[in-house]
């Protein structure tokens, strides 16, 4: 039935990608990654995710409607990561430097509460997106992560992506500088 509904959904066993929108995920995305208590899990500290983003944690859903993750530019593109057995956002992931004359993507690591870091829906979000990115001919995919960022190397890793090295102080993020790490996928290593 969701596929009759939302056809345009990526839908997996555990979660389910659909175009993220204000009117239908700024406010669940505000609450599970605000830092407050939701769902029975306890309240946390927002910094755990938003620590590595460029802007956040913010103290309104404006200023998340107005952030980087609905604000995005022509060759960028979000996704809200829906719970299939409970039909809640579980956070967001984020596409960015669409290159078609190329043929390569960078894949943001998903935007989701720290009860959610490492698990099957985290993953799998990934996994349905790269599927559906090599399926539609790109030929390279790539993770830039904070070099301080442990939770962001192991999914790379866990992804079965190739570590390629660091650019050191590559960006300004929050006044401070940022190595990153980067990490690359072809589309002759996905299986």
């Amino acid at each position: 039935s969701i596929y009759k509904d939302r056809p345009d959904d990526i839908i997996g066993n555990w979660v389910r990608l659909e175009e993220l929108t204000t009117s239908r995920h700024l406010k669940p995305v505000f609450v599970v990654t605000s830092g407050d208590q939701i769902h029975m899990e306890k309240a946390y500290d927002p910094q755990e995710v938003w620590g590595f983003q460029p802007d956040g944690p913010f103290s309104n859903e404006k200023q998340l409607c107005d952030s980087f993750v609905f604000c995005r530019y022509h060759e960028e593109a979000g996704y809200a990561i829906i719970q299939n057995l409970t039909d809640r956002v579980v956070g967001v992931i984020l596409v960015s430097n669409d290159n078609p004359r190329n043929l390569s993507i960078q894949l943001q690591p998903p935007i989701v509460g720290p009860s959610f870091f490492g698990t099957k829906e985290q993953l799998e979000s990934c996994f349905l997106l790269m599927d559906r990115l090599f399926a539609n001919g790109y030929r390279r995919i790539q993770i830039s992560i904070d070099s301080k960022d442990n939770h962001g190397a192991k999914l790379a890793d866990r992804l079965g992506f190739t570590f390629e090295g660091c650019v050191l102080k590559d960006m300004i993020v929050k006044e401070s500088n940022r190595d990153s790490n980067l990490y690359g996928m072809l589309n002759s290593d996905w299986d």
